[in-house]
């Protein structure tokens, strides 16, 4: 799995690192697919230029990204806790189509991937712990 920063760089750089990498299957993980400022990565323009390319386009941002719309999911302050959200039964549904309908070289696009990933992995282990008890 690969976290290819997108916002920097115009869509056909992105498209080629992904094939440099051997990437068939991109994940989209924004809640919110499109761009204020990058048009090329609005999710339609995306999805085209990515199918050109021969990548597969994912997009998992309802289960998967970090606008969660449980309030349960937030802290005081309106910020989402990843570690609240990777619990849940949708982003868990999301796991699960993640990685029934992608390849095995994915890439996942989102801003806040990093912490999503933490967050996951987290998780993983912590489940990977309760089963063996």
């Amino acid at each position: 799995m690969f976290t290819i920063g997108y916002a920097t760089k115009p869509v056909d750089v992105y498209v080629a690192q992904l094939l440099e990498r051997g990437v068939t299957v991109v994940a989209d993980v924004r809640s919110v697919p499109y761009s204020k400022r990058f048009y090329e990565y609005h999710r339609e323009s995306l999805m085209q230029h990515l199918q050109q390319a021969g990548i597969r386009y994912v997009y998992l941002g309802e289960e998967l990204g970090p606008r969660s719309k449980d309030p349960q999911h937030y802290d005081e302050t309106g910020q989402v806790q990843f570690d609240r959200l990777v619990d849940a039964p949708l982003y868990r549904a999301g796991e699960q189509r993640l990685l029934r309908e992608t390849g095995t070289t994915i890439d996942m696009l989102a801003g806040e991937v990093e912490a999503l990933q933490m967050a996951w992995k987290k998780q993983c282990l912590a489940r990977a712990y309760r089963k063996s008890e």
